[in-house]
């Protein structure tokens, strides 16, 4: 059961009123197992923001696990910490 700490940018950052934050997994101590945790904290707009209409992570988002892009399937570590968001975007 890891303790992670959780980084938010932009929207997430608005959605939960603060910049990080430390939660503690059960279970299978995944990235899918956090995000649904968020979810059910945070509400509709974290889900909207995080999910597609098929329920399954946005091709918008982007989640790194100590700084390494990662998939909802990853496994989390004790200290280990996520990023929360979009990838950035831009013209020149």
């Amino acid at each position: 059961m890891p303790k992670v700490k959780v980084k938010y940018y932009l929207t997430f950052k608005e959605i939960t009123g603060r910049r990080e934050e430390e939660i503690d997994l059960d279970g299978e101590g995944t990235v899918d197992e956090l995000l649904k945790l968020l979810i059910k904290k945070y509400g509709k707009r974290f889900e909207s923001s995080i999910l597609d209409e098929n329920k399954q992570l946005s091709p918008y988002i982007r989640i790194l696990v100590n700084e390494k892009e990662t998939d909802t399937k990853a496994k989390l570590g004790e200290n280990d910490v996520v990023y929360i968001l979009f990838p950035p975007s831009g013209g020149r």
